[in-house]
């Protein structure tokens, strides 16, 4: 009993422990618990340690079967499966026999000593030999009780425990059968049972290699052959040759049922699907579907690593008779590049890692960048997948062309009308369903640009064919940005986004659909945490404009849903799942409000708050971004703005707390700022010096409308009445992230920062030249930057898209339209990022780097999945990125928020600290 329920319980609760880890463990524990019973001074110890043990064997049965999938290549399954369960019959032949043995000669705690010591042998060769096999994924309650649905896997346990009961219960007499029914003598019983024990061997040999393909079946005639020598016990028993001659039949039956139960109950499960997340892909089991040669049974077409439970049969034809499908691991199965004697052209493998998917096709042309597959029986391929086709060139060699799989199209071939596939399938017409999978070239190697042959053997790419399809193998630093289709990671080459060989990331997709500033601050995370920057990341920083929400104010919290799952999906991309852990978050104030408060509502701390005052808005002459708009330059009074600019500059001496003094007036409000200037613009005798000689009324006028429109939005952020504190302004240098949220204020005030913000961080990298990196993450960028029109702002923006790499200035761009944006700025970026599109949108140029498919794939993406496209690979690849380990609601935030992390905590934590302090003659309250 205690093994029986430490068979369920074992793999619930290790999680993803390593199996051969686990194997280790309950070895050691095997070893110890043998080790305390032979030392037991006491009954109840012994006992203890009897339950230790039924765990060890409850957790090994729970494994063993998967172990034995695991540690060959799949045509050897069958083979390790009758050697795992083949060595529970030697134990039986040879362990009880010994254990006896040793017990009448030295005892019973030398017995149990032994098998402690025997346990620890095992142990170090384990620790020695194991190889690494981590856990898929964890055994989890839900998926076992989901198992109990499958009806097949219900039919099995239920098999097993009735044909284990029974025996066993049989088989607690056998010794008084045998010497009160039969007459046999006492001196035989232990031949008899060790005679017993080597039939067992032999039945598991038998039984293994047939149960692979019908486990059912083989169960079935094991339960008939056990039960049929009971009941005939009675009759032909009554003999000692006749229940000898019964007993060895009875070992010989029984011997076969632990390696056909596992496998039936194993097969049964694997044909259950259960539900994995987006960072766990499914893969089916290799040996679930294939199709065998009725006369030999060798396996024909085999699906490695690509077969799939459910998929037809219809029509396969094998030396001239109907393919089987077989169910089940296939225990006679065909090696790679060999096929059994009825078999004309088998489809091989060039190994047993990289099966065969199908062949170049014959009936279209191969190009050398470009040609098609078809498909054998039992393969597919899905958009996005790998493929890797070799020909030999005389005087080079073999030439590899990889490629990536960018349609795929199926069809009948012997059809001619569209009712043709009724008859078809009421196989009244003959035809066959023929898959092709249209290849685009990435890589050839050698350089000796061939057209595959028709013919040739394509297979789909794993592990290093894989990295040197897609140039993994010639990125000296790679960043992670998701996972392909095929569940291994995705890589950009550093080299294009630090600026050494290209710069800047152009991304574009729906608002809200396409997850564009999700997949954005990704990219920063895998580029600060994935280690690619060595050295580089102290000086690496990261400036973030948010103008949707409070959402990126929570960046430095972990998320609530990091689960099990979403860690595993960072691991495989080798990232640590947290949040972002240097930080700093600024917002605008409060509007009407004195003491200077972060204009924000979901966090309380860790938010300074920022505004100009007016000495700065006329020493730097920031008047011309007040005029942020694209049809601004199309108007005569941008010279206007320029001679107001240079006019407040020359003659605004800076007095207290960030107020002015203008031709002797104090200015201490925006709204006293632009009242001054619309004096001068206004006053017949200063106009002249204010506006230029040749200015006319109705350009001052409309400069003077657009300066009064500008009051609402800029007043809360130029100031000259609030207390000049240090951290106010934004800067980079006090967090390695830096997010100045805006959604609170208006367009135009949005306008005003970015524009301000962008320029002083360009001014700054110049003067301390390209040593480090600022990455600048800016959404809506066809607002900044649109395709028509000029401003401050846009130029702004063009001249970090133009040489921003150098000075070490990556612009990371989102939009929901690429067709809107400068083009300058789009096609000055070296990596461009799809998200979901608008039709309409997909068609327009700007998106010409995607493959026709990949078009019509980016109108139905789901979130979380982008199309990226690099340099070096001429095809843009499928990814998907994890859900976001750091909050991105407050609803999201684990825990209290931490202390802030740009340098100004206590500020932002006491808004009262603004205040002017009381004087201290001040009268008590009257309370």
């Amino acid at each position: 009993m205690i093994a029986a329920f430490a068979s369920i319980l074992v793999p619930l609760l290790v999680g993803r422990l390593d199996r051969c880890v686990l194997l280790a463990v309950l070895l050691a524990v095997m070893a110890a618990a043998s080790l305390v019973s032979a030392l037991a001074p006491a009954y109840g110890v012994l006992i203890g340690s009897r339950v230790l043990v039924g765990i060890t064997i409850g957790g090994f049965w729970a494994i063993a079967g998967s172990l034995a999938m695991r540690l060959v290549p799949g045509p050897s399954v069958p083979r390790a499966m009758v050697l795992v369960f083949g060595g529970v019959s030697v134990a039986a032949v040879l362990g009880v026999p010994a254990g006896t043995i040793l017990g009448d000669w030295l005892g019973w705690r030398a017995a149990f000593g032994a098998l402690a010591a025997l346990s620890a042998a095992v142990l170090v060769a384990a620790l020695v030999f194991r190889p690494r096999l981590p856990a898929a994924e964890p055994v989890r309650p839900r998926a076992v009780v989901a198992q109990l649905r499958n009806p097949a896997l219900v039919a099995g346990i239920v098999a097993t425990a009735l044909l284990v009961t029974g025996h066993y219960g049989a088989y607690t007499f056998v010794s008084s059968a045998l010497l009160d029914i039969s007459g046999v003598a006492g001196a035989l019983i232990g031949v008899l049972l060790l005679g017993y024990g080597v039939l067992g061997l032999v039945g598991n040999l038998l039984a293994g290699p047939r149960a692979a393909r019908v486990p059912g079946r083989v169960a079935a005639v094991i339960g008939v052959g056990i039960g049929a020598t009971l009941a005939l016990f009675p009759l032909v028993g009554a003999t000692p040759w006749g229940g000898a001659a019964l007993l060895l039949v009875w070992g010989l039956a029984y011997g076969g049922a632990p390696v056909t139960l596992q496998t039936w109950v194993m097969a049964a499960a694997a044909s259950c699907s259960t539900s994995r997340s987006r960072s766990a892909p499914r893969r089916a089991a290799w040996w679930w579907t294939h199709r065998a040669c009725p006369a030999c049974r060798a396996v024909v077409r085999r699906g490695a690593g690509a077969a799939r439970p459910g998929d037809g049969a219809a029509g396969a034809r094998h030396a001239g008779r109907p393919v089987a499908v077989v169910t089940g691991p296939v225990a006679m199965v065909d090696e790679p590049g060999k096929a059994c004697e009825h078999a004309e052209a088998p489809v091989t493998a060039p190994d047993a890692s990289a099966p065969a998917v199908g062949r170049v096709v014959g009936t279209e042309d191969s190009t050398p960048l470009q040609f098609s597959v078809a498909l054998a029986p039992e393969q597919y391929l899905q958009l996005d997948d790998v493929v890797v086709t070799v020909r030999p060139v005389p005087g080079i060699g073999p030439v590899l062309t990889a490629g990536v799989v960018t349609e795929v199209r199926a069809r009948h071939e012997g059809a001619t009308f569209g009712s043709d596939v009724f008859l078809i399938a009421d196989g009244v017409l003959p035809a066959q369903v023929q898959e092709i999978a249209e290849v685009t070239t990435t890589r050839v190697e050698p350089e000796c640009y061939v057209p595959p042959t028709p013919g040739s053997i394509a297979t789909r790419a794993t592990g290093e064919e894989r990295a040197r399809a897609l140039y993994f193998d010639q990125m000296d630093l790679k960043v992670p940005v998701g996972l392909g289709r095929d569940g291994d990671p995705i890589y950009l080459n550093l080299e294009f986004l630090d600026g050494t060989r290209g710069g800047h990331v152009s991304i574009s997709g729906i608002s809200g659909v396409a997850t564009k500033t999700s997949f954005a601050l990704f990219l920063l995370y895998s580029i600060f945490r994935s280690g690619v920057l060595g050295r580089r990341s102290v000086n690496a920083k990261a400036l973030v404009f948010s103008v949707k929400g409070e959402d990126l104010l929570f960046l430095d919290h972990a998320n609530t849903k990091l689960d099990e799952d979403l860690v595993s999906a960072y691991a495989t991309l080798g990232l640590p799942a947290g949040p972002f852990p240097s930080a700093g978050f600024f917002a605008p104030p409060t509007p009407d409000d004195l003491s200077g408060r972060p204009y924000v509502s979901g966090r309380t701390s860790g938010v300074s708050a920022f505004w100009w005052t007016l000495a700065e808005f006329c020493a730097e002459e920031l008047l011309p971004y007040v005029f942020a708009d694209a049809e601004d330059e199309r108007n005569q009074y941008t010279m206007v703005i320029h001679q107001v600019a240079g006019r407040l500059r020359r003659e605004a001496t800076p007095v207290g707390d960030g107020g002015v003094l203008i031709g002797g007036q104090v200015l201490r409000t925006y709204d006293d700022l632009v009242e001054f200037i619309s004096d001068r613009l206004t006053d017949e005798d200063e106009r002249r010096d204010w506006a230029g000689p040749v200015t006319g009324t109705g350009t001052i006028n409309a400069f003077l409308r657009r300066l009064r429109s500008s009051l609402k939005p800029l007043r809360t952020i130029v100031r000259g009445d609030l207390p000049d504190t240090p951290g106010r302004r934004v800067s980079t240098d006090g967090a390695q992230v830096t997010v100045v949220d805006l959604h609170n204020l208006p367009e135009r005030a949005q306008r005003f920062v970015v524009g301000v913000v962008l320029a002083s961080e360009t001014r700054k990298k110049e003067a301390a030249g390209p040593g480090g990196l600022l990455f600048t993450m800016l959404d809506e960028l066809n607002k900044y930057a649109p395709r028509e029109g000029s401003s401050p702002i846009k130029e702004v923006l063009l001249d970090i898209a133009e040489r921003g790499r150098s000075l070490g200035i990556i612009l990371i761009g989102a939009q929901q339209t690429a067709s809107e944006v400068e083009r300058r700025i789009v096609s000055n970026s070296s990596v461009k990022v799809v998200g979901r599109l608008d039709p309409a949108e997909a068609g327009r140029p700007e998106y010409g780097f995607l493959p026709p498919s990949q078009r019509q794939r980016a109108t139905l993406a789901k979130p979380g999945t982008m199309f990226v496209s690099q340099p070096e690979i001429p095809v843009p690849l499928a990814v998907e990125f994890p859900f976001p380990a750091w909050a991105t609601r407050l609803s999201e935030s684990a825990g209290p928020p931490p202390a802030a992390t740009n340098g100004h905590a206590n500020r932002a934590c006491d808004p009262f600290a603004r205040l002017p302090a009381a004087p201290a003659d001040d009268d008590d309250a009257p309370f």
